[in-house]
Parts: C-alpha cells; sequence; structure tokens
C-alpha cells in the first residue's frame, strides 16, 4: 500500500500552487464562468435552485428568532416542523446566510456561493489525487475535470449535492491514513465525515460507500496492522455519534406525509441512470450535440415497463399533490439534468492510458469506479426490453430506509471521481512520453488538457432561468403584509405540482411555492402555500381547500385554519388556472382591502 514513488517532482510540479493557491484559481475560474448568471439577472438551473435562494432567508430568519430579535412567521402552515420535509443542508447554508447578512441580494449572493460549491470540490478533488499522482498540474487537472464535468454541472441547481468538498477532503485524509498508518489522519476523516451530514445525507452517504470501499480494498493490510481495525471502528463511532443529531431529527419530525415507500423502485427507476446516459450531453455543448430529454412520454413508457400500481396514486389527495399531467413531448428538466452523465471523451482515453500499467491504488479505484456506476443505474437496468434486477432492487424491499435514496443516479459521482484520479496517472504517462516535465512544453501540455476538458464539457451560454423577475414580491405586497403582525397568509394562484410539470419553464407550479417562500421571508407572516422534498397531509389539506375556491365551503374551511388574507398574485398566473380573480371578487366571505398593478389581497371574513 505504498505511495506514488518519492521521486523528485518535475520543476513544474514543484512550482505549481499549493491547495491554497490552487483553490484560488478553481475559484477564480468558476467566478468568470458563472458570471454570465448575475449579469442577465438569472439563475442557474430551475428546480432545487429556489430552494436554495429561499431557504438561505428562511434560516436568517429562524436565527434571528433565536436571538430574540423577532417573530418572522413560517411556511407551510400549520405544520410544526416545516424543515424536517426535506434535506435542511445547514452547514452549506452559512456561506450564503453570510452574503446575505453582509447585504449582497439573493443572485449576486448565489452566484458566489455557487462559485464557491464548484471551486470547494475541485479543490478537494484536487488533493485526493495528489495521494495516486506526483504531478500537481496533472492532479490539479483532474479536480478541474470533475467539478467542470457535464455530468456535475448539470445538476448545478442542487448546490448541496454538487457540493464534495467535504466528502472527498475526508476520503483524502482516510487514504492518507492507509498509506501512512497515522492515526491523526483518520480521525480527521471521521471527524470530517461526521460534518458531511449537515452538509448533505445524499453525499454523506456516497461518502459512506467509497470510505468502505477503500477499506475493503486495503483490508488485507490494515489486518496486519496492529489495532487498525479498533481504530477503525473507533472512528466510526465517533462519526456515527457526530451525526446522530440530524438522523434523530428526521426519525421524530419526518411525520405525516404521503408515503412513497410502496413506490421507491419507481421513484427511483426515473432517478437513475441508463447505459446510454453516457453519451448524453448538456443542450450548448460546445462540440457534442445534446443527449436525450426526459419527457412525459418517458415517463409513461417506464411505469409501463414497470407494471406498478398503487391505489394511493388513484386517490384525490395524490392528484392534488402532483398536479397537471405535463403536456406530451415535454421535458421533465429535473429528471432529465439528473440523467446527464457525459463527462468527455478525454477522461477516459486518459484513464485508459493511466491504468495500463499497475500502480498502487489502482485496484481500489477501479473497484471505486465499478461501485459507483452500479449503484447509479439503481434497481433495474433494462436488457434487450427485459428489466434486470441490479443489488439496489433488493436494497429498496429489504433494508429499512433505503427508499430515502431516491435518486441513484448521484452515486455516478464515485465513478467520476476514480475517473479523473485515474485520468491524472495517464496525464503522467503523457508528460513522460512527451519530455513535457517542465519549461514550456509542459505547461503547453497542462493548459491544452484543461482547454479540451472544458470545451468537452461546459456549455456556453449555460442554461438559466428568470430568477431577478422573481426573487423579491412586489412592492405593495410587502409593506401591506409587514403591517398584518402575526398574520396568516394563502397566495394564489397555488398548487404544489410535485410531478414539476413546465419545470423547464421560467416560471412553474412547484417553483412559484418555492418563490412564495422566499417573499415569505420579506413579510414575516405565515403562509399556508409551500412544498419541501415531501409534502405533509397537512398542506394536501390545505390544496383540497384552494382547489374549491371561491366555494364558502372552501372559505370557512381556510378560515378555520386560521388563514386571515388571500393574497392574489397577477403575475404568477399560468395558463388554465383558477380561481380568477374575478370569481374572488364576487365571494362574500372575502373582503377587498389592496388592489394594485401587482396584487389584490382579500380578509377572510370570519
Amino acid at each position: 500500500m505504498a505511495g506514488p514513488p518519492a521521486e523528485r517532482e518535475s520543476d513544474l510540479a514543484a512550482a505549481f500552487p499549493g491547495p491554497l493557491a490552487a483553490g484560488g484559481l478553481y475559484l477564480a475560474y468558476f467566478l468568470a464562468l458563472f458570471s454570465q448568471f448575475p449579469r442577465a439577472g438569472r439563475l442557474p438551473g430551475n428546480c432545487d435552485t429556489w430552494y436554495a435562494v429561499a431557504f438561505t432567508n428562511l434560516y436568517l430568519n429562524a436565527v434571528r428568532e433565536l436571538l430574540g430579535l423577532g417573530h418572522y412567521g413560517g411556511f407551510l402552515y400549520p405544520s410544526p416542523h416545516p424543515f424536517a420535509y426535506g434535506e435542511t443542508s445547514v452547514a452549506l447554508a452559512l456561506l450564503p446566510m453570510l452574503l446575505r447578512a453582509c447585504g449582497l441580494g439573493e443572485i449576486a449572493s448565489h452566484y458566489v456561493f455557487i462559485s464557491a460549491v464548484y471551486a470547494g470540490t475541485a479543490l478537494a478533488t484536487y488533493l485526493f489525487a495528489t495521494l495516486y499522482v506526483r504531478s500537481r498540474p496533472a492532479a490539479a487537472l483532474a479536480g478541474l475535470a470533475f467539478a467542470s464535468s457535464n455530468f456535475l454541472l448539470s445538476t448545478i441547481d442542487s448546490p448541496h449535492t454538487s457540493f464534495f468538498g467535504i466528502a472527498f477532503l475526508s476520503l483524502y485524509f482516510f487514504k492518507r491514513y492507509l498509506l501512512r498508518g497515522h492515526a491523526r489522519d483518520l480521525w480527521w476523516a471521521a471527524s470530517l465525515a461526521g460534518a458531511q451530514a449537515y452538509f448533505s445525507s445524499y453525499v454523506f452517504l456516497l461518502l459512506a460507500v467509497a470510505l468502505a470501499v477503500l477499506g475493503l480494498a486495503n483490508l488485507g493490510e490494515l489486518r496486519r496492522r496492529g489495532g487498525a481495525l479498533l481504530r477503525l471502528g473507533a472512528a466510526g463511532g465517533a462519526a456515527a455519534l457526530m451525526v446522530a443529531p440530524f438522523f434523530l431529527f428526521y426519525l421524530f419530525r419526518l411525520t405525516d406525509h404521503f408515503d412513497w415507500r410502496s413506490q421507491a423502485v419507481l421513484f427511483a427507476e426515473f432517478n437513475s441512470l441508463d447505459p446510454q446516459d453516457l453519451a448524453n450531453a448538456m443542450p450548448g455543448n460546445l462540440i457534442y450535440p445534446e443527449g436525450h430529454r426526459f419527457d412525459h412520454r418517458d415517463a409513461m413508457a417506464l411505469q409501463k415497463r414497470l407494471g406498478r400500481s398503487d391505489p394511493a396514486f388513484r386517490t384525490e389527495d395524490f392528484a392534488l399533490m402532483v398536479g397537471a399531467s405535463p403536456r406530451e413531448g415535454e421535458e421533465s428538466l429535473w429528471v432529465s439534468s439528473r440523467r446527464r452523465a457525459f463527462v468527455g471523451v478525454l477522461p477516459y482515453l486518459l484513464a485508459l492510458a493511466g491504468a495500463w500499467n499497475a500502480f498502487a491504488g489502482r485496484r481500489e479505484l477501479l473497484w471505486l469506479f465499478v461501485v459507483g456506476f452500479v449503484l447509479a443505474l439503481g434497481p433495474l437496468i433494462t436488457v434487450g426490453g427485459v428489466m434486470v434486477p441490479m443489488p439496489l432492487y433488493a436494497a429498496y424491499h429489504l433494508v429499512p430506509g433505503a427508499y430515502v435514496f431516491r435518486i441513484p443516479g448521484r452515486a455516478f459521482a464515485l465513478a467520476l471521481l476514480a475517473l479523473d484520479v485515474g485520468a491524472a496517472r495517464g496525464i503522467e504517462r503523457l508528460q513522460q512520453r512527451c519530455r513535457a516535465g517542465s519549461g514550456p512544453r509542459a505547461a503547453a501540455l497542462a493548459l491544452l488538457l484543461a482547454a479540451a476538458v472544458v470545451v468537452e464539457n461546459v456549455p456556453f451560454p449555460m442554461r438559466s432561468f428568470a430568477g431577478a423577475a422573481y426573487v423579491r414580491p412586489p412592492a405593495d405586497y410587502e409593506r401591506f403584509f409587514a403591517a398584518q403582525r402575526g398574520a396568516v397568509i394563502l397566495n394564489l394562484p397555488s398548487g404544489i405540482g410535485y410531478g414539476l410539470a413546465g419545470s423547464a419553464d421560467d416560471l412553474y407550479v412547484f417553483d412559484r411555492e418555492l418563490i412564495y417562500m422566499n417573499w415569505q421571508t420579506y413579510h414575516g407572516q405565515s403562509i399556508v402555500n409551500g412544498v419541501n422534498g415531501y409534502i405533509p397531509w397537512s398542506r394536501i389539506g390545505v390544496q383540497k381547500l384552494t382547489a374549491r375556491l371561491p366555494s364558502e365551503e372552501a372559505v370557512v374551511g381556510l378560515a378555520r385554519l386560521g388563514v386571515g388574507f388571500v393574497a392574489f398574485n397577477k403575475g404568477l398566473v399560468l395558463p388554465g388556472e383558477g380561481p380568477s380573480l374575478a370569481q374572488l371578487r364576487r365571494t362574500p366571505r372575502l373582503e377587498p382591502v389592496l388592489e394594485s398593478a401587482d396584487t389584490a389581497v382579500f380578509r377572510v371574513r370570519r
């Protein structure tokens, strides 16, 4: 298990910036790349991006409440624990919270935040790669290749699952422990692994898999070390103690929601990779044609192949939660973006060259690639029209809690890490063959490979969505509700839209609820609107009443819940939605109290 040969590095490698400077270069690169978004007043991605924007402000208000600075209401009223219905990622939110507290707007703070997320991921990948290669430029290119990959950029809307900075740093220290046997490295790895759950539980799970793969690949050597297995057990126990509060929070608070357990396989299949997704490039790629856009026809075909049905999926509650079906041929952007596993041709060629000759760590990288890829394929794979069970299929049926792993495709990150580190080995071989260990030739080779990675993977311009137009509530709306202390508000139009119909558009039902959540942080009152990763029954109950508006029965039901105001937002109406503003005006139990170009507000008469 010895590390890379301890030969003297080339002049270029020795001169290459250390980790701090490398991190600065990565940050400068991503700030430049992502500057296209704030310049246009737009947001990257259109699904979980609004979660990141809204939850930053929601967390800030929660902190203000804890400090006794006032009452700031909440979302998903009357649910007592709205944050428990989705992945909170409090630790990762600290940076955008700080930026917002310093006065940056949502668009600017998200821009800096997402740039730091990708730079941190690149830096941690670089550090991990240095344990397999002597050439720091080669390791730096591995970091660039991972963070700039079509795969990772396609999920830019989900910062908490795009950030591998903590996870790969934990993996780095664990690998150092395997190489050197220093207990300090093991405890660093355990501490970072425990912290990872508070950044992303999804990535925590992937980290646990990666740590297990590295440990098993080196089990023989660990057994030969006196007390190594005991130290591993102690470190694992310490990490478990660190993550226990996080998982206990969800164990006791994630209750009374629509239960997807019976359809875990179906949900996972939507968000798994198929082998052909390895060639699935994003729109705007500078070289390759756009890959397949997953649309409503694909969804129907997948459900038909699985042949699964559940009575709960034929109820009014389910229909209200999912909302209108997408149009035939309409892209499901959320699913499409999770299936774009193309990472260019160059990393594969370089990795093959690097793996051609044996080297320390080759076996564990091969294991990591295979395990990550097999997990990313999900519970089933279609071969010749026949669906063949994969290892995850048994897990969804036999392992308690496995149903929460709803997006197996994210496990491809482990395969990509192994691929890019293998590519770094290939770059070293190329440096040797080209005699490019130092000087202008080495610099030219590094720049050429970096440019090739970027051109193969990074689309330009990147797909973006309206942000500035929706990020802040209309001024009259904000002023009016800021003065209604303790009020409970229903924003219209409203729907849950869990089926994500229209998710490729700037505005659609699901992200409109997230926009309402962000608006709530400005006026500080409670809203019955909102969504999260899981939908509480109380929210479905509110939607049932909303669907019956403007009937007296619905208004009375809302009043019983505590709703005091109904706000009709004229600029957020989608085609075919009801009730209309004219219908609300004719409702006796709704008293008009504000009318402007953007908003009509009604007081609910008791």
